[in-house]
């Protein structure tokens, strides 16, 4: 009777619903984050705006090598002036002429429209161009759950 030959240790592999699962846990992540932003998006672009100043403005090269601007602003709604937390822009365009117009519009003193957020004013912001890509988000979320879910 032939013996049986073991080569090497065998790993066994995982079972194929964690793997389905975790694709789903992950895929449905992805959707809520990228809903999530298109609502807190949408919110913003509601937001109301008051007439503030650039307190500070100071370009910053970062280790990797990306070029951002940190900013501060002020602003005054009714009789309360509130100075703004520390901003971060970071510059994906470093040519010198878009690099000049970022510091040209945020340089200190400049003035700058201020969208706040009506239920705590404190939370403002000067750019109010929607963040995130909240489409690519859903799509890879909804991907990722269809793959799993007829797929595998």
């Amino acid at each position: 009777m032939p013996s049986k030959i073991i080569i090497g240790p065998h790993l066994k592999s995982p079972p194929v619903h964690s793997i389905k699962l975790a694709m789903i846990v992950l895929g449905s992540l992805a959707v809520a984050f990228g809903l999530y932003t298109r609502l807190r998006n949408r919110g913003l672009q509601n937001w109301p705006s008051v007439r503030g100043t650039i307190v500070r403005s100071d370009l910053q090269t970062t280790a990797d090598g990306k070029t951002r601007l940190a900013a501060a602003f002020r602003y005054q709604i009714g009789d309360r002036v509130i100075d703004s937390r520390q901003i971060i822009i970071t510059i994906e365009d470093t040519r010198p002429a878009v690099v000049y117009r970022v510091l040209q519009r945020l340089a200190t003193g400049s003035r700058v429209k201020v969208y706040y957020d009506p239920k705590d004013p404190t939370n403002a912001t000067v750019d109010h161009t929607p963040m995130g890509n909240w489409l690519e988000a859903v799509l890879a979320g909804i991907a990722l759950v269809a793959y799993a879910a007829f797929g595998l």
